[in-house]
């Protein structure tokens, strides 16, 4: 049985395309608002250049990217060789006790997974990819351990996609399938074993805020 592995990349395409993505889509007006707080300055060069489509902004948010990459860049380079040492060391562990608790086993032909770091206020996904905020480990100097934190929530999901999918089971729409990915994270991140693994305190923490208040009997 061949553990898949956590490769950690960084592209300035990528991060342009993401933020372009969140920033102009009509369903979630929340992550534009969110984007627009942690970056008063990009949200003042697209206002002020009357940037109201993806490829009139597509120059400035790239340029804002590079420039706030490059007045991080000691720390952004320190996290993202932190997160290579902390995956090379603990992938291995956390792989095998989430699909223990999944029921999974993991398969030759599984991919390995991509984390990237983003200066995003949040952490989206996408197939075998998941992005890391590097907000509080830029301004709070926060551990950079709890990498796995992030990747044990998101991985979840993937392995989750991929029972469904076995199973030749798919919810009739995204947000059930949505609903049920953030109520089973936490169920799992708070299992003693992995909750040990990932240095996670079961006791206080619940699940996607979003969600947090809801129940399932």
């Amino acid at each position: 049985m061949r553990i898949p592995k956590i490769n950690v990349i960084y592209s300035l395409d990528k991060e342009t395309e993401l933020f372009l993505k969140f920033l102009n889509n009509p369903n979630r007006l929340q992550y534009k608002k969110m984007i627009f707080e942690e970056h008063p300055k990009l949200k003042i060069a697209i206002e002020e250049a009357r940037a109201e489509t993806m490829e009139s902004q597509r120059k400035i948010v790239r340029e804002y990217l590079e420039e706030f990459q490059k007045d991080n860049e000691e720390k952004f380079i320190k996290i993202i060789n932190g997160a290579e040492k902390v995956f090379l060391n603990k992938t291995d562990s956390l792989l095998r006790e989430l699909a223990k608790l999944m029921d999974y086993e993991w398969k030759d032909g599984d991919s390995d997974f991509t984390a990237i770091p983003t200066f995003l206020p949040f952490c989206p996904f996408e197939k075998n990819t998941f992005y890391f905020a590097t907000r509080t480990y830029l301004n709070n100097g926060r551990d950079i351990n709890d990498i796995l934190f992030t990747a044990a929530h998101e991985i979840s999901h993937f392995v989750l996609f991929k029972i469904l999918w076995g199973n030749k089971m798919n919810p009739d729409d995204n947000l059930t399938l949505q609903l049920l990915q953030e109520i089973l994270a936490p169920v799992l991140m708070d299992q003693s074993e992995l909750a040990q693994i990932i240095k996670h305190d079961a006791s206080n923490y619940f699940g996607n805020p979003d969600i947090a208040l809801l129940y399932v009997n």
